[in-house]
């Protein structure tokens, strides 16, 4: 039986007993009842899948099966009976459920608009919501060759992706190639903007099309005043940041002891953009961390300073150093100095920096006393370590025993 073609010409066609069953497997399902199909003019088929409510597509080109599952006011498709193709591509699959009644429009040859909903720092990658990947695909009966893929500044090509789109991809009938989408806001606020393809679409020479993306920067709060890095001029200091453009409150904090401590300082949740902070004049570095609550989180900024005056360390004061100790058991005191943050007392009698009479360990407190010290009249060397701006120091003392 003679079948007739479309065409600017006469077309052949032969009897043959020849059938090919199409039976594609997509997400692990396959067909099953389907109830109608078209085709679009680069050969590509799409099938009614009725009980798994989606339409089936099988690209002429020999890629993978795809499943069509729009979701149109907040509806999925329920037994979908049939679907067409019109001219430009756009799929029309009627869905005559009770639930629905209707046709439900897919137009293809119209770009998706992708929103980055998480907001994202500035200067960062927005990993929430990852990579976002239109495919594009040739729906025609002609090569599309494309001549510049072009990524906005705050929405850029992401890697990894081996059938990325490029300016000198050329696809054939029915094949794809994928715009892979990352956001990295490098300005604050609301950003609108668009991924730029150029190619032959349509036989239009330069041709393009727009996929718009829109995302938010945020800005942190960060420091102001005092200059970060810059050597503290008072000891009572107003430390001021700007209030950034996602903050809802923050938290000041000032050590000088570790980074992220608050031995000298803890402002709590506030919302002020300032806090003035009393501070020893002893020369050390300050460890400051402005804390931002964003989105029901916090993120820290660190900074350092060097606090007004000069440091010195700690100094044994009783036993005057180089006398002769009255006993067996004798209490050892020292000056706090201006910079240190713990001690350490040693004694020994087997030269400076002997510890086998006696190791305070760490501590804080200005005194220790003692015992079992000899009474022969031997040398004892004592050390008393200060700990200051994270580094020990120490100064070393001579005594005689009793």
């Amino acid at each position: 039986m003679p079948v007739y073609g479309v065409g600017s010409g006469p077309q052949i066609a032969y009897n043959s007993s020849t059938a090919t069953a199409i039976d594609p497997v997509v997400n692990s399902v396959g067909l099953s009842s389907p109830a109608g199909a078209a085709v679009d003019g680069a050969g590509d088929l799409f099938i009614a899948d009725t009980p798994n409510n989606r339409v089936v597509e099988v690209p002429a080109g020999g890629g993978a099966a795809t499943a069509i599952s729009p979701v149109v006011d907040g509806k999925e498709l329920v037994d979908p009976l049939s679907v067409a193709v019109d001219g430009a591509g756009h799929l029309f699959i009627t869905d005559p459920s009770p639930a629905n009644h209707r046709v439900v429009e897919v137009q293809r040859s119209h770009p998706p608009a992708l929103s980055f909903p998480t907001p994202t720092n500035v200067g960062s990658i927005d990993t929430a919501d990852g990579t976002m990947t239109v495919e594009v695909q040739n729906i025609g009966n002609q090569p599309l060759n494309f001549t510049g893929v072009s990524y906005p500044t705050d929405f850029f090509q992401a890697d990894g992706d081996a059938n990325a789109c490029t300016g000198s991809t050329s696809l054939n009938a029915g094949l794809q190639c994928d715009i892979p989408i990352r956001f990295g806001p490098q300005s604050g606020g609301a950003l609108s903007e668009n991924v730029t393809l150029t190619d032959n679409a349509l036989n239009g020479s330069g041709a393009q099309q727009l996929i718009p993306v829109n995302g938010t920067g945020l800005v942190l709060a960060a420091m102001t005043s005092p200059s970060p890095g810059s050597v503290l001029t008072d000891a009572s200091v107003s430390f001021t940041w700007t209030a950034g453009s996602g903050p809802t409150a923050y938290q000041l904090w000032v050590s000088a002891t570790w980074i992220g401590g608050y031995d000298l300082y803890n402002s709590g949740w506030t919302t002020a953009t300032t806090a003035t902070v009393n501070l020893p004049a002893n020369g050390v570095t300050l460890y400051v961390r402005l804390s931002q609550r964003i989105n029901g989180s916090w993120q820290a900024v660190d900074y350092t300073y060097t606090e007004a005056g000069t440091p010195s360390q700690a100094a044994l004061t009783s036993p005057t150093p180089g006398s002769t100790l009255t006993g067996a058991s004798v209490p050892f005191t020292w000056s706090a100095g201006s910079g240190p943050t713990a001690y350490i007392l040693w004694l020994g009698t087997t030269g400076v920096a002997s510890r086998n009479l006696y190791n305070s360990g760490v501590t804080a407190a200005l005194t220790e006393t003692v015992n079992n010290l000899p009474t022969n009249g031997a040398t004892v060397y004592a050390r008393l370590w200060s700990f200051i701006d994270r580094k020990w120091q120490s100064i070393d003392y001579t005594y005689t025993a009793q």
